[in-house]
This record gives C-alpha cells, structure tokens and sequence, in this order.
C-alpha cells in the first residue's frame, strides 16, 4: 500500500482475501494461515492512512471478514510472536496459536 490513501473496501478486504487464499503455512499446520502485514513505522506523510479512519476501517474490514470465530480466528502478533508460533507448528504443536506466542523466545525483559 504505498500510497498515501487506500480505500479499505475497494483495496483492503480484496487484497487480505488474497493473501489468505495463498495458505502460506507451516508444513503440518495448514489450518495456520500465516499472512504478514506491516509498516515501516508511521510516517507523517501516511499517518492519515495508517492511524485515522482508514486505518481503522482497514482493520475493521479483517475483523469483519476474517474473525469470525469458526473459519477464521485473527491474531495480531509481534514478528518475535510469529516466529514462535511457526517454531511450534513446525514441531508439531497444535490448538490455539495464542498458546505459543511465547514458545521459543521469551519476550524481553522490561525496564524498572
């Protein structure tokens, strides 16, 4: 999404439907659909787009379509989250993926 305004309806929701029909997964989990979305930050130039409404709108269009609780549950994880999940599909895990957002790399230690 490289410009500064996207339409979530018209851009958002179709290309997020792509993505998840790629069913990128780790080898045994295939019902672990694995789909990357990120910035680079929030530029000023795109924080609009990011942080105002379409942005919202955006993320309400994937809990609308993609969360329903059945066919689709959505995660919001961190990258070091991610690669934990994928670590505990690949070595066979199972059930909920929240299960594992702390499976191989422990989150870091906070500041007093």
């Amino acid at each position: 999404m490289r410009s500064r305004r996207f339409q979530c309806e018209s851009v958002g929701r179709r290309r997020f439907e792509s993505w998840v029909a790629q069913g990128i997964h780790v080898e045994g989990r295939p019902e672990w659909i694995f789909v990357k979305v990120h910035t680079h930050g929030a530029p000023e130039a795109q924080a609009e787009a990011l942080l105002g409404p379409p942005g919202m709108d955006f993320h309400r269009a994937l809990a609308d379509g993609f969360n329903d609780g059945e066919r689709f549950v959505l995660h919001y994880v961190t990258a070091r989250e991610m690669f934990n999940v994928a670590v505990a599909g690949m070595r066979g895990e199972s059930g909920d993926p929240n299960r594992y957002r702390d499976y191989v790399l422990r989150p870091p230690p906070r500041a007093a």
